[in-house]
């Protein structure tokens, strides 16, 4: 049996579980005491959590730090930070018919002959409009916070 197939297994049978169970395996996973008035719902959930975290990772560092930015009453922003793209990636769009390619390096994004600091810069002489670069080249979703 696999690790996640393992793993599904438990998760799966907390639903089975009395809340002394559930309360059995926050102690063990979490080593503190469950809320008193959480509900068995969150409870399972919290534990499932808890498991899938112990085996398969938790969340990324920049991701943990905001979330106890917003919790220590930071601003909720609802822009997305730009993905880390690796230097040698090369950024391919056919923009009406003709394609053009973008290559990553340290220093910026080369196109025709010139390095610039910005896709959207790219984007916008590509098009002749505003747009965020990294929708254009398709590395970030429509809808996504990014203007």
């Amino acid at each position: 049996m696999s690790r996640e197939t393992d793993l599904a297994g438990w998760i799966a049978a907390l639903s089975e579980c009395s809340r002394q169970e559930l309360c059995d395996h926050w102690r063990r996973l979490m080593k503190t005491e469950p809320p008193p008035n959480i509900s068995k719902s969150l409870l399972t959930k919290s534990v499932a959590y808890a498991m899938q975290e112990k085996r398969i990772g938790g969340l990324a560092a920049a991701t943990r730090k905001r979330l106890i930015s917003i919790a220590k009453g930071g601003a909720l922003s609802t822009e997305c930070p730009s993905p880390k793209i690796k230097s040698g990636t090369r950024l391919i769009r056919v923009w009406h018919g003709e394609a053009h390619e973008v290559l990553v390096t340290d220093q910026g994004f080369y196109w025709r002959g010139e390095t610039h600091k910005s896709l959207s810069v790219i984007a916008r002489t590509i098009t002749g409009a505003r747009w965020n670069g990294h929708r254009f080249f398709g590395l970030r979703a429509r809808g996504t916070g990014d203007g």
